[in-house]
């Protein structure tokens, strides 16, 4: 295992400038056979994670298809699940799995079939104080949540409402964190029973939206995703109306006119 470890840094390390070179001399398969041989060894496993991402990057669609096909999508989530405590794991894992899904609704729908949404959710239950795994677990649940209605209640009936509430209300000075948190809500709160908007508002969702927008004046793409994650909370709610006034959160919004 240790020798497999060693290996899959060094094909990292050189697939950062030999990419194609890699791929093309089997590197996909090499990282897919180490991470199912050694699926107990969670160095195995984060190094695999880690250099998955290296050859997905830049939304790269032959290796991502390359990927996918060797089973790669089914070894990423059998290293979340084998490695729940393992920060590094969930980290790396959530970030190869943005690179893997990002703009491929086919790829999103095998990883939710793997069982990829509660993977994802554990993760960010489990490592709260965590920055990375938060970070990176808020953009994989926004991804995640992109596509179809079932994905955004499968997140939810997994816990997902209360663990984006979580994060930012555990990380407020973290604008990655609040920035991919506030898009997660956006996604989520698009489409889904009503009952999880009121969740969310009682883990103190709305409060942390809210202050998203306060503490974080300066980043545009917080002030806009945090609004548009507004609005669709308060969609048919009087209370949760009343629950963003209460927070501040109408001066919040006209300080972004």
């Amino acid at each position: 295992a240790e020798d497999a470890e060693v290996l899959l840094r060094d094909l990292r390390r050189m697939a950062h400038k030999k990419r194609d070179e890699i791929s093309e001399a089997g590197g996909i398969d090499c990282i897919v056979n180490a991470m199912m041989r050694f699926e107990d060894h969670s160095g195995v496993q984060e190094k695999g994670c880690r250099a998955a991402l290296t050859l997905l990057c830049n939304n790269h669609t032959q290796n991502k298809t390359a990927f996918a096909d060797a089973g790669g999508i089914d070894c990423i989530v059998q290293a979340m699940q084998r490695h729940e405590e393992d920060a590094y794991v969930q980290e790396h894992a959530c970030e190869a799995v943005l690179s893997l899904m990002s703009g491929s609704k086919e790829i999103v729908k095998a990883f939710v079939e793997a069982g990829g949404i509660q993977c994802v959710v554990n993760a960010l239950r489990y490592h709260i104080e965590h920055t990375g795994v938060q970070e990176q677990g808020c953009v994989a649940a926004w991804n995640v949540l992109c596509y179809e209605r079932k994905h955004k209640t499968a997140f939810a009936v997994a816990g997902g409402v209360k663990c984006l509430a979580t994060a930012m209300m555990h990380h407020p000075n973290n604008e990655k964190i609040q920035e991919q948190a506030c898009g997660a809500c956006w996604n989520l709160f698009s489409s889904i029973d009503d009952h999880y908007r009121v969740e969310f508002a009682e883990a103190g969702g709305i409060a942390c939206i809210v202050n998203a927008m306060k503490l974080h004046k300066g980043n545009a793409r917080i002030q806009e995703f945090a609004c548009g994650a507004a609005v669709r909370l308060m969609h048919r709610s009087d209370e949760n109306v009343a629950s963003f006034a209460r927070a501040g959160g109408i001066p919040a919004v006209t300080a972004t006119l």
